[in-house]
């Protein structure tokens, strides 16, 4: 199996030997297109669930941002990648009343965004529950 190598906003690299399960992106590849998310999962060698998630973005002054998320199992990993809050950090418009319907539109935007990635990401066997 590779070895990864995961970006960490604020933290070092995440390193481990494993495979890639899955992988999503809001990016829908049209040019107007300035904010996304891309993200990753993955099982380590030594069975821990890893998903990296990155916060694109080609807005000037604005950068991209990974984040990522260790669980023992893929319950746990989804259990944290479901309380993730794609919106946190975001810059968007400058502060402001004039800019405030365009800051609310872009937050929605990129919560729905992140939904969908996030439904792609856990479209595969290893995430169903069964009851």
């Amino acid at each position: 199996m590779p070895d990864y190598e995961l970006k960490r906003t604020g933290l070092p690299p995440l390193r481990f030997h494993g495979e890639q399960i899955t992988k999503a992106s809001s990016d829908t590849g049209h040019s107007s297109v300035q904010r996304w998310y891309d993200a990753w999962t993955y099982r380590t060698d030594s069975g821990v669930w890893v998903a990296s998630v990155a916060y694109r973005s080609r807005w000037e002054g604005e950068h991209d941002r990974w984040v990522s998320f260790m669980a023992d199992d893929p319950a746990g990993l989804v259990a944290q990648l479901a309380d993730y809050d794609p919106v946190a950090t975001l810059q968007g418009f400058p502060p402001g009343p004039h800019h405030a319907v365009r800051q609310e539109r872009l937050r929605a935007r990129l919560v729905a965004d992140w939904a969908q990635c996030l439904q792609d990401l856990l479209d595969h066997e290893a995430f169903v529950q069964t009851l």
